[in-house]
Formats: C-alpha cells, sequence, structure tokens
C-alpha cells in the first residue's frame, strides 16, 4: 500500500495529466472478487486504476510512461484496456466496491477524508494504526489522485460495544487527517453526522460569518434546516497561523504565499520543477509588463480574479485557490479552506471572495493548486495583407484548426495594421505533433506567410513574452474590453471590427485594447464588459433589475459593518439596510 500511494505521487509529479486515479485496497478487493468475481488478484495490498484521455498519439506515449512508472513503484503486474469494453470491466472494481461491503459486515460508518497530495502515504499508515488500536475492521476506496479516501469502519450494531468503537475509530481518522492539514469532508459535505466534527476544523471567525451568509439567504430558516451550522457550538479551531514566507509543497503540487508575494517569483520557482500556477501572463523577468492578466501579486489574483491569456491558462484564480486568510473590514482575522484538492467542509468562502476586489475582506495570505505545464509551446509569427478579404475569412477557420483543451489551449494575438499574427499553442514536439500543426497551417492557408516558427520549452515562455515578438501594445496597454459571445455561439468567429486584439481557446474569450464603435454597449452579437482599467480591475458595474442588490449590501455589511474597506458602488450602497449604511470610503472601485 506504501508503494501504490506513493507511486500515484511520482505519477502526478512527472508532468502525466491522468483524468483518473483509483485505489481500493485489499479487504475491499476481498469484498469485490467475492461478490462479482472480476478476476483481479487478492493477495495483493491493493488494485489501482489510472486512465488517460486524448489523442491516440499522446494517451498511447502516456500509458507507457506511467507503465513504467508504476512497475518501478512496485506494481506487481500492469495491464492495458484494449477496447471499450475492457475499459468498462476494469472499472468495476472501482464502481462495485461499496455495493459489495455487505459481505463483509451488516453495517460500516464511512467517511471521505482529503490530505494533501504528498501525505496520502502517511494517512493510509495512520488509518492501520487505528485500525489496530480499536480493533475494527476498515475497507478502504481512494480517488488517490486528489488525496481523497473513503475509509469504510466495520461493525454489526447488534454486537454490544461495536457502533461505539467503529465511530470512535471514524472520529480518529477524520482528526488524524485534520492534523494532516486536510479536510474533515473532500466531497460530500457535512450535513448531520459530521457536524461534531466542524469545530475541530473551522474557526469561530469562519463559523460566524458562515452563520451571518445562511441567515442573509435564509431568514426563516427554511433551506436544509438542522444541516451543518445548526446547534453548532463549543470550542473551534484555532485560526490557523498567517503565512509570512512563501512555502511550496512540491509532493502535493501546492504553493501558500502571503498577499505581497510577486507572481512572478512563485512561477519563475515553479517553472524549475515542472509547475506553474496556470493563470494570468507568466513574467520570469522584471521587464515592467503592465499587460492584461500580469497580476503582481498573491493579493491581486484573489481580489481581481485574474484569467488569461496565456498558453499556460486553465481557468482563473477561483479555479486553483484552495485557502485563503483575509481581514474583514472589522478587523477579524478569517482563515478559510485547506490546501488539498477537495473540500467542502463549510461553505466555500475562499472561492466566493476570490474576485470581490477588496470589498469585503483585504487578502493576506492564500494557497494555490498548481499544475504540470506541458512539454513544449509552439510559436507561429504569420503575416498577411490586411487588405486581402480571403485572409481575413481564413482567420475563422485558422482559429478552428487550432488544438483547444486545458493542456494546449492556444492564444492568437492579431495585429492587424501590421498584418503580423502571433500564434501560441502548447504540446508535444512530435512529428504528430506540434510540427504537424506548423506544416498544415503553413500548407492549407497559403494567404498567410510563415515568418517564423519556434518550438521552445515552458520555462522560456516568459521571456519569449518579453521580448520583441509581441506588439507592443498587447505587452503595456492599461486599458481593455473583454469580449464574449452568448452562450451557443461559435466561439471562433472573428468580431467584425477591431485592429488589434488577443483570443484564448479556454475560457474561449477575446480581448481587445480598442472599444467598439459607437457606444460601449452597442456592438451587435458582442458583450463588452471593461476588464481592466489603468491596470487595475474595473469597478462592479451597476446593477441590473435581475441583480440581488440587497443580498449583495448584506453581505457588504456582514464583512465590512462599519465601511472601512473599498465601498460597493452607488446602487448598491443605495440599498444598505438604513441602520448600517455604509459610508462612501471615497474609493472608486478596485
Amino acid at each position: 500500500m506504501n508503494e501504490a500511494t506513493t507511486s500515484v505521487i511520482s505519477l502526478l509529479n512527472t508532468g502525466l495529466k491522468p483524468v483518473a486515479v483509483e485505489m481500493v485496497d485489499q479487504a475491499m478487493l476481498v469484498a469485490v472478487e467475492g461478490a462479482f468475481a472480476f478476476g483481479f488478484p487478492t493477495d495483493v495490498e491493493c488494485a489501482m486504476i489510472v486512465e488517460f484521455a486524448g489523442s491516440v498519439h499522446e494517451v498511447e506515449e502516456d500509458i507507457q510512461r506511467a507503465m513504467s512508472i508504476l512497475t518501478d513503484g512496485g506494481a506487481r503486474e500492469v495491464q492495458q484496456a484494449g477496447t471499450e469494453a475492457d475499459r468498462l470491466e476494469l472499472w468495476k472494481c472501482r464502481k462495485k466496491a461499496f455495493g459489495a461491503v455487505g459481505r463483509l459486515a451488516p453495517h460500516y460508518v464511512t467517511m471521505d477524508v482529503v490530505v494533501p497530495l504528498g501525505r496520502l502515504p502517511e494517512l493510509v499508515r495512520r488509518i492501520q494504526e487505528i485500525k489496530t488500536r480499536h480493533g475494527v475492521d476498515i475497507a478502504t476506496a481512494f480517488h488517490a489522485g486528489d488525496g481523497n479516501l473513503h475509509p469504510g469502519v466495520q461493525f454489526d450494531h447488534r454486537i454490544e460495544g461495536q457502533a461505539k468503537r467503529a465511530h470512535r475509530a471514524a472520529d480518529e481518522i477524520i482528526r488524524t487527517a485534520l492534523d494532516m492539514d486536510g479536510s474533515s469532508t473532500g466531497e460530500h459535505g457535512v450535513g448531520i453526522e459530521k457536524r461534531h466534527v466542524l469545530p475541530w476544523q473551522l474557526s469561530s471567525e469562519a463559523v460566524r460569518l458562515s452563520r451571518g451568509i445562511k441567515d442573509i439567504f435564509d431568514p426563516a430558516g427554511l433551506l436544509n434546516p438542522g444541516k451543518m451550522f445548526a446547534k453548532l457550538d463549543g470550542d473551534f479551531a484555532p485560526c490557523k497561523a498567517l503565512p509570512t514566507e512563501p512555502h511550496f509543497r512540491w509532493d502535493s503540487m501546492s504553493v501558500t504565499a502571503p498577499a505581497h508575494t510577486l507572481l512572478r517569483d512563485i512561477q519563475v520557482q515553479a517553472l524549475e520543477h515542472g509547475l506553474c500556477l496556470p493563470v494570468g501572463i507568466h513574467r520570469t523577468n522584471d521587464d515592467g509588463v503592465l499587460g492584461l492578466g500580469a497580476a503582481n501579486t498573491i493579493g491581486d489574483l484573489v481580489a481581481q480574479l485574474v484569467p488569461g491569456p496565456a498558453v499556460l491558462a486553465m481557468g482563473t484564480a477561483r479555479d486553483f485557490l484552495l485557502e485563503l486568510w483575509a481581514r474583514t473590514g472589522d478587523g477579524h482575522l478569517l482563515h478559510t479552506g485547506a490546501p488539498v484538492f477537495k473540500n467542502v467542509a463549510g461553505y466555500g468562502l475562499a472561492q466566493c471572495l476570490c474576485g470581490s476586489g477588496r470589498h469585503f475582506v483585504e487578502p493576506l495570505a492564500a494557497t494555490f493548486q498548481l499544475k504540470p505545464v506541458g512539454e513544449s509551446v509552439l510559436a507561429l509569427t504569420l503575416t498577411f495583407d490586411p487588405e486581402n478579404a480571403q485572409a481575413q475569412v481564413n482567420l475563422e477557420s485558422l482559429l478552428a484548426m487550432l488544438p483547444v483543451d486545458d493542456v494546449s489551449s492556444p492564444v492568437v494575438i492579431l495585429d492587424r495594421d501590421s498584418g503580423h499574427l502571433l500564434i501560441l499553442v502548447g504540446g508535444r514536439n512530435r512529428s504528430w505533433g506540434l510540427e504537424n500543426l506548423t506544416n498544415l497551417i503553413h500548407e492549407t492557408l497559403p494567404e498567410f506567410e510563415l515568418l517564423n516558427s519556434t518550438i521552445m520549452s515552458y520555462r522560456n515562455l516568459g521571456a519569449f513574452l518579453s521580448s520583441a515578438h509581441l506588439p507592443g501594445w498587447s505587452k503595456t496597454s492599461l486599458d481593455w474590453t473583454l469580449w464574449s459571445r452568448p452562450p451557443g455561439k461559435f466561439d471562433h468567429q472573428v468580431p467584425a471590427f477591431g485592429n488589434r486584439w488577443i483570443w484564448q481557446g479556454i475560457p474561449g474569450l477575446w480581448w481587445s485594447p480598442e472599444t467598439a464603435p459607437g457606444s460601449d454597449r452597442d456592438c451587435g452579437h458582442w458583450c463588452p464588459d471593461y476588464f481592466f482599467r489603468n491596470g487595475r480591475a474595473t469597478p462592479v458595474p451597476s446593477p441590473t433589475p435581475q441583480v440581488p442588490g440587497q443580498l449583495l449590501s448584506a453581505l457588504k455589511n456582514l464583512f465590512d459593518p462599519g465601511g472601512l474597506l473599498e465601498a460597493l458602488p452607488g446602487p448598491f450602497r443605495d440599498q444598505l439596510p438604513d441602520n448600517s449604511a455604509a459610508p462612501d470610503s471615497g474609493s472608486e472601485g478596485p
């Protein structure tokens, strides 16, 4: 078991990106085989299922690397599914696991504890010690790639004392996970059964704010009564110490850093280990770039919800935020979240506050998940005749030709005035990969002249972005407009106006330092929204009748009763309760 859990860490730290890494221990394996006779060996301590997705070439390559890692890690046998039927048959072992537990005992109490990935082997060992100490049997299924375990403590309530022993063992497993910087529940939530363990994890300030949110949205207590925070009292966990310097957990693929930490410094260190924080423009030198997505600090990431565009961008800061320290407007220190990949203990306050500017809290520190970077980046510089109508038509064909996924999400920068087009796309430097894409573009679209083609390591991307290869406006423009099409529209369709724009594949967005002709909001099917102005995120737009302004104002009053932080825009301030109206702080927005 120790070899298997250690192999999971090795697998994920080599840059491989499996879509699933699942395990069952020997007790669970015996139960499944007894019930369904799949043919798995039962004289091993565990069985693991690893699944990859992607192109045929990519998957074949990943499978060979994974088989080598797992064999070197101690796997006795590695089977590969040859057909879809084989794949489904292998998955049955995991999917039928809990349905077979009834063969082991008439009852069980289960958990869904989660710990930082690097501490998974330690937790597994500690669970075995708890099993022996309490004299119980435990069968476990794992979402191993997430550090998430489902230990099932077996008992027979007809035998006196067994139920109590099982619950005491379960509680000790939860406390052990919390001692290891984990969470009491990774995916199933608190409800009633885990309500008594919530104070072990959450501080009194996190509970106070969470109860306040509940009261604002559900003043009559009609929604899911008696769950989670109901009747919750006693001694709460102390607020976790505020980090004073960056701390990387390489085996757990995360980083914790104070708010003033430069994002550039985090990226430099992460890239040296083949990882990155996949948001924003990735700068690796002090070049003074202030362009789109170029957040300066970790605090900016939290306050501004920074997205891309960049080849490395896989989402926004919220998608990778795990843990947050912040100070409320009335001076209380808030800690929320945990440095784990799954966590549903209480409300997701960290994610709710990410992107809220500095209206509700002042970010002090945060933990973010790191992701493996791809192998290579292709940079293509193309030129075309701006007066050539066919070239304009072929722009859409070009965008549709690019691979769009969370591994190789492309970025395209167009400068129509000069007739230059820059394409950045991640992938693998193979004859079937980036080399093939270069040839395909060159052969299929003759209206574009290939001026330069470079395949570089991700480590060199920051230097490339800082070089003269990018038009100056894409690096230094402080004002940007974000363009997105209504749902269902074709994301590759090029806007009919604008001589300068940046397109990102995932999320499918366009940016431009230019505004639409005429009214800012009068642009056909396009919906503009100012995104950055003077290098900072713009204020929350004026509310429409559909925006629940009173709820937002009540939340402002909960987090910042004295109105000492940045004020909400005027229309929202007008909806504050009469007895708690926040004064105007004089701020012009985030």
